[in-house]
């Protein structure tokens, strides 16, 4: 007997679980050591009420699941609760608790008097659940918005119908828009995740704006050695560099590229480094974001396709340092721009 006395409080004290028992007015009766750490309660807490103790400093709606958790395992008929809940600390951490609580009973009645709780810390499971979760949502809307618009470029051609590929570039905008909305709704991503949130503008746009600069004279280059060695590849009397390619165009451009970026970064790239955490993770999202986003501009013809595959993959890299589009989307942009008024493209 005297080793059973002994031996109980060691195990209560020594494992990894917390354990807080209550009286049923919500008293605090035993809490050992696993518990204070996890709720960050004090000595004096022992013998006050569970709201003197909690009401005053975690009156966050984040903690509501786990205070009704509580109040339902001492007032509830179920003699056991089982739940996953959040639970919000004094420094706003937010830990995710495994709870099971059960009714204590009287040694002479057998009728219930207080009840304890189990909890276990299941944080680093549970975020990482959420993280899949959430990268499958993304990645589920980018599979409809590329399957649909594959979908439709084949059903008109079928019927053959033509569309002008600038208002093809627009459906796919509208996709992409109703995508970022759901993904709004059903995740937790971040504006920072999503690639949204700017932390160094002169590095980010002062980079972009050298880059772009750079492949804008390379394309010019181009364009030069095109009309001395092959003077058939443009049509005759087209300028070098043609500012009028219409208002539309310098406008509708400008909301395309960020989202178009946004579909290839924030949405498929993102998604994808979310689900493949291993040193190859990189490389991965960077291959299926690339062929993901050449699809979406198949309507353009193969060489747009090829040129739009490479070029986010190229930028790869500079989005990985930045983990921000708006540097790349003004790359984007001025790489657009400056191929329809070289005449490279439509």
């Amino acid at each position: 007997m005297r080793v059973n006395k002994e031996l109980v409080p060691r195990i209560l004290r020594d494992m990894n679980d917390g354990v807080l028992a209550l009286d049923q007015s919500g008293r605090i009766i035993y809490m050992n050591p696993q518990s204070r750490d996890l709720l960050q309660l004090t000595e004096d807490a022992l013998g006050k009420t569970y709201a003197e103790v909690f009401f005053g400093e975690h009156q966050g709606k984040e903690n509501d699941s786990f205070h009704q958790m509580v109040l339902d395992a001492v007032y509830g008929k179920e003699e056991t609760h089982y739940r996953t809940t959040v639970f919000k600390d004094k420094n706003n951490q937010k830990r995710y608790l495994q709870v099971t609580s059960s009714f204590l009973k009287s040694d002479d009645t057998k009728d219930a008097c207080g009840v304890v709780m189990l909890m276990s810390d299941v944080t680093e499971t549970e975020v990482l659940r959420k993280k899949r979760y959430d990268a499958s949502i993304v990645f589920s809307c980018v599979t409809a918005c590329v399957c649909t618009y594959l979908l439709l470029l084949a059903i008109l051609e079928f019927l053959k119908i033509h569309v002008p590929t600038k208002a093809l570039t627009q459906v796919i905008n509208g996709m992409v828009c109703v995508a970022g909305v759901i993904i709004y709704k059903k995740t937790d991503f971040s504006v920072d995740e999503l690639g949204l949130k700017i932390k160094d503008y002169k590095g980010t746009f002062t980079l972009s704006v050298g880059i772009s600069a750079a492949l804008v004279a390379l394309m010019a280059t181009v364009k030069l050695i095109l009309l001395n060695g092959n003077s058939g590849f443009f049509a005759e009397g087209t300028p070098f560099w043609n500012w009028n390619i219409g208002w539309y165009s310098w406008t509708s451009y400008v909301f395309t590229s960020v989202l178009q970026e946004f579909l290839a970064r924030s949405m498929v790239y993102g998604s994808i480094r979310k689900m493949f955490d291993g040193k190859n993770g990189t490389m991965v999202a960077v291959i299926l974001s690339s062929l993901l986003f050449g699809a979406v501009h198949i309507a353009h013809g193969f060489m747009y396709m090829a040129a739009a595959m490479i070029l986010l993959g190229a930028l790869g890299g500079l989005y990985e340092k930045q983990r921000n589009i708006w540097g790349v989307a003004l790359i984007h942009y001025v790489l657009g721009q400056a191929g329809c008024c070289l005449g490279f493209l439509a």
